[in-house]
């Protein structure tokens, strides 16, 4: 994640599935300390998937 909110850059370690019959209806949980990021992270995904648009300033 690049320039996105309050980082500048960040990297994020997905480790793999602990059961590999994990399909539909499956789900993933996100752990961290407070601050470390993983909101900010579903919400960067959320842009490059277009689900969420960051709207531009308007100018006054």
């Amino acid at each position: 994640m690049r320039n996105f909110k309050g980082f500048e850059e960040r990297t994020f370690e997905f480790l793999p599935s602990l059961d590999a019959r994990a399909g539909e209806g499956s789900f993933h949980v996100l752990i961290g300390e407070n601050g470390s990021g993983k909101t900010t992270a579903l919400d960067a995904l959320a842009v490059a998937l277009g689900i969420w648009h960051v709207a531009a300033p308007r100018g006054g």
